[in-house]
């Protein structure tokens, strides 16, 4: 099992899933292709801005992760910070996912 296997099996399925499909709409409402995401932390006493940019594709690489690494019994709520974290892992920790007709997906 690989790191955002892990941290995807942390959150409700139902609520993953509504978080991003929301981020979807909004994308495609708007209609352009990403959105850029912002996560602000404090590091060091001083509140650090970190971006990053999130595609209408890495909304359904997430959902697809999700569903196969679901973990409901034992999952916590997913926020906008999740989907940062997430997409994170997404595009650093890059991951083969194999699609059940065995189609590439990343």
């Amino acid at each position: 099992m690989n790191e955002i296997e892990r941290e995807l099996k942390k959150y409700k399925l139902d609520v993953l899933l509504t978080l991003l499909a929301n981020l979807s709409k909004e994308l495609f409402s708007n209609k352009v292709a990403f959105k850029v995401l912002e996560w602000k932390r404090p590091i060091g006493g001083f509140l650090q801005t970190f971006k990053q940019i999130l595609s209408a594709w890495n909304l359904a690489d997430l959902s697809f992760m999700a569903i196969r690494s679901s973990n409901d019994y034992r999952s916590i709520d997913a926020t906008n910070d999740t989907v940062f974290r997430l997409n994170n892992l997404l595009h650093y920790c890059p991951v083969k996912i194999e699609h059940p007709e065995g189609a590439l997906l990343l």
